[in-house]
């Protein structure tokens, strides 16, 4: 089967020390199982982008803001390996995966419901 695109563009995640990350993903999939790809999911395409939507959510709060920024390809490779059970639930493998943008923002605002963490900023930019 030839290999798909999926770009995850413009995304803003939240990091383990509250910093906010726009982060640009390219990927490259295909049709591992095509029994699974047909029986598993109507829509199985816009399947596999909230998968990998939510690994990228997912291991981002496992890292740190300047991690994600500083190591892109390691980020990368943590998401890939994240999303690899749900996405091959789907009939489908990754073949590829980039990080071509990573840019931190600022970090969340600290509120009452949000108190400060041991590893925020001492002064935060706000987004």
């Amino acid at each position: 089967m030839r290999s798909r695109h999926l770009q995850l563009a413009g995304i803003e995640v939240v990091s383990r020390d509250n910093g906010i990350v726009r982060v640009t993903l390219v990927a490259e999939y295909l049709i591992a199982d095509a029994a699974i790809y047909y029986t598993r999911s109507t829509n199985a395409n816009d399947a596999v982008f909230l998968q990998m939507r939510r690994a990228l959510v997912e291991t981002a709060r496992r890292q740190a803001s300047a991690s994600i920024t500083a190591a892109p390809k390691a980020f990368a490779a943590m998401i890939s390996e994240a999303s690899t059970p749900d996405v091959t639930k789907l009939g489908f493998e990754i073949v590829d995966l980039q990080m071509v943008e990573a840019i931190s923002l600022g970090w969340v605002r600290q509120t009452a419901a949000n108190p400060p963490h041991a590893d925020d900023p001492p002064d935060a930019i706000v987004h």
